[in-house]
């Protein structure tokens, strides 16, 4: 009991001080080459949110993190089986958050380049 209480709060810490961690697939290895957009909404009168997409072309893996400005937020991770179905539920979640009135922020360095 000691064990899991000590792996649990040492899991949170970790997410916490570094929220990249939570998005990777099972024990998969951080791609340089991964994509990584941040979004925010910002509405009167309520607390700023943020949604972030991890999008990993190399493992087929989609990842999303969102919640309030300041906070860890909710992670949800998905591998896909085939790398062109990945890229094509990014393109999508992304099109529905901006929909949605979420405003990109993330740096012009991170951003990936446009055909």
């Amino acid at each position: 009991m000691l064990a899991t209480r000590f792996l649990s709060d040492f899991a949170g810490v970790v997410e916490a001080a570094a929220p990249v961690v939570a998005q990777l697939y099972h024990g998969q290895r951080l791609n340089p080459d991964a994509e990584r957009r941040h979004f925010e909404l910002q509405r009167k009168g309520k607390p700023a949110r943020f949604w972030e997409l991890f999008h990993d072309p190399a493992n087929s893996v989609v990842s999303t993190r969102e919640g309030k400005v300041g906070a860890v937020g909710a992670v949800e991770t998905r591998r896909y089986d085939d790398p062109a179905r990945a890229a094509g539920k990014a393109a999508k979640l992304i099109a529905k958050k901006e929909k949605a009135g979420y405003r990109e922020t993330t740096p012009a360095s991170g951003r990936p380049a446009t055909p």
